[in-house]
């Protein structure tokens, strides 16, 4: 699988993009099945190149999808010509762009005019096919996203508070909550509604996504040793988080991870088995 990654440099958007990702398939990437993602508890717009027109996720395809508050597995059908640019939004970026409760939203997957005009879709897909390179196509993405960019909305409390709950060693949520000059009860409601999930959460999603991470790299010698990096009360605890964020068993992971360290990719050829299990 190619990749290449871009990030924004308008300062407005850096603030609601995490970066701008293109994803091709290779003549090494078997044609047929699945590709298993981990989830991040991201939202992020993904925006088929394909000649045919779609991209195929396990619940919904189209030319332009939105996938928002990512926290539960995500299937994404191979094909040999699977070519896309994916757009990953920062925990609070969905509600930066549209201004909507993204709670509501949970693992929703859903065309692109449902959130912009068909107009205003029909334009961005036509300035993405237009650029004759892959940096201008990653510009006029950026520029898109730019002009819907509410600075408004901004909330420095709630990205503190984000990346307070990503350390390693994260405190409580009380001390985080008084740390950014908020009540307890009012730090859970603007978290809810402008991240889509609790504090407490977002915290297991994070401990999960570092786990993954170290997995991948290959730079903890076993699984144990993961879970107790991440302190997990014990290794059966370790387990049933992973297989409730992603689907599979750590060791399962470890087997049929691929190369991305982007994405946390896994090979799965059994949609029904990956459905049944989330």
């Amino acid at each position: 699988m190619k990749q290449r990654l871009y990030f924004p440099k308008d300062l407005a958007l850096q603030k609601v993009v995490q970066c701008i990702g293109y994803v091709e398939m290779t003549e090494s990437d078997k044609p047929d099945g699945w590709f298993g993602i981990l989830p991040n508890a991201s939202s992020n717009m993904t925006l088929s190149l394909d000649d045919t027109g779609a991209i195929s996720y396990h619940d919904g395809s189209g030319p332009g999808l939105f996938y928002t508050c990512w926290n539960a597995p995500v299937a994404l059908k191979k094909d040999r010509n699977l070519r896309f640019i994916n757009v990953q939004l920062k925990p609070y970026g969905l509600y930066y762009l549209r201004g909507c409760p993204v709670h509501e939203l949970q693992n929703t997957s859903m065309d692109l005019d449902l959130f912009f005009s068909k107009s205003e879709s029909e334009e961005l897909f036509d300035r993405v096919f237009e650029a004759t390179t892959l940096l201008e196509k990653f510009r006029q993405v950026e520029r898109f996203l730019a002009r819907h960019v509410n600075i408004e909305l901004f909330e420095e409390r709630i990205s503190s508070a984000v990346f307070l709950l990503k350390k390693e060693n994260s405190t409580d949520l009380n001390s985080i909550s008084d740390t950014i000059c908020l009540s307890p009860r009012r730090f859970r409601e603007l978290f809810s509604e402008r991240v889509g999930l609790s504090p407490a959460f977002y915290k297991k999603i994070m401990r999960f996504h570092r786990a993954c991470r170290q997995i991948q790299d290959g730079k903890i010698s076993s699984l144990t040793d993961v879970a107790y990096a991440n302190n997990y009360y014990d290794q059966s605890h370790f387990i049933k988080d992973f297989k409730f964020f992603g689907g599979i068993t750590p060791s399962q992971f470890l087997k049929a991870k691929t190369k991305s360290a982007d994405f946390y990719n896994y090979d799965m050829n059994d949609l029904v088995k990956f459905e049944a299990r989330t």
